[in-house]
């Protein structure tokens, strides 16, 4: 299959790209023109083009030549503590993604799988405190699933949370990891809210999965191991071996993190996906990555 990505530089499209290459995809990229590949400099066999999502017509003359058999479409407003409640730059990733659904519909691709987030069911609709961050996601799935035609199957993917190699670094797991590999100590809140964490390996082989078995509608990746988030804590502070660093409760929860994220695992279970590894062995790998990182940095430095 023909498949492309947008949003392929990023943290999940990078992985998305290697998966969709592992499973012997033919892989295109669109990129925006100034946007670092780094995540992808050690990757054979993806063709890039560097397209702003919000040019329209070069993505349209863009699109004609690609006709893609499938669409993974991840790009979006993501910069860790503002994309939450960036109205402009929700609503501009919107208007972005609303035109590459138009612009894919008329052509040869049938198969649609577009990124989503556990806030589109968590939250609260007209409650005033929505990001909207989920307002926008849950805007563009309510079109494209009530507005495929044509034979086009389109699935809107919630993705829980998401962690691994090249997370970006300000992220919560990251910041957490690397300040204990410090050796510094960590605030954090008390960590009662559920979440569920998955490897962002296996949240790319969930995308594919899907887009493999052309089935719709709205699918949760998650594990269905929902946590208490200060059980992550532990787990982190177990593989770096500095849980003592880690000062739980001496924060308050934020007004965006107050939630409880539990999803429903048994939609994409059903099409075979299952986590390839069990939660603590993918801590275990990712504080190794990071610290494989630090050590290059550190390297660097002294050189």
């Amino acid at each position: 299959m023909r498949v492309l990505v947008t949003g392929a530089t990023g943290f999940i499209g990078s992985h998305v790209v290697r998966e969709l290459l592992r499973k012997g995809h033919s892989v295109d990229a669109l990129v925006r023109p100034e946007s670092s590949r780094h995540r992808l400099l050690d990757v054979r066999g993806v063709t890039f083009w560097p397209v702003d999502l919000s040019d329209g017509a070069t993505l349209a003359i863009t699109l004609g030549r690609i006709r893609p058999d499938g669409l993974v479409h991840l790009a979006w407003y993501a910069e860790p503590g503002a994309y939450l409640r960036d109205t402009a730059r929700n609503l501009a990733s919107l208007e972005d993604s609303l035109r590459l659904l138009r612009l894919v519909s008329g052509g040869p691709t049938r198969r649609v799988v577009l990124a989503g987030t556990c806030l589109e069911a968590g939250s609260r609709p007209g409650s005033g405190d929505e990001p909207i961050y989920a307002v926008a996601k849950r805007a563009l799935h309510e079109v494209a699933l009530s507005g495929r035609s044509g034979g086009m199957t389109v699935a809107c993917a919630h993705v829980f949370s998401v962690f691994g190699p090249w997370e970006d670094e300000r992220r919560a797991v990251p910041s957490i990891i690397r300040s204990l590999l410090r050796g510094d100590p960590v605030d954090v809140s008390a960590g009662d809210q559920l979440r569920d964490y998955v490897h962002v390996a296996d949240v790319a082989a969930a995308f594919v999965t899907i887009l493999e078995h052309d089935v719709g509608g709205s699918i949760d990746v998650c594990t269905g191991e929902a946590r208490p988030i200060g059980e992550v804590f532990e787990e982190i502070g177990r593989a770096t071996g500095r849980g003592d660093l880690i000062r739980r409760g001496s924060r308050a929860t934020g007004a965006d993190e107050g939630f409880d994220a539990v999803g429903d695992p048994d939609p994409l279970r059903s099409l075979g996906w299952r986590p390839r590894e069990p939660f603590p062995r993918r801590m275990a790998e990712t504080v190794a990555w990071w610290e494989s990182v630090r050590r290059a940095r550190t390297g660097s430095d002294a050189a």
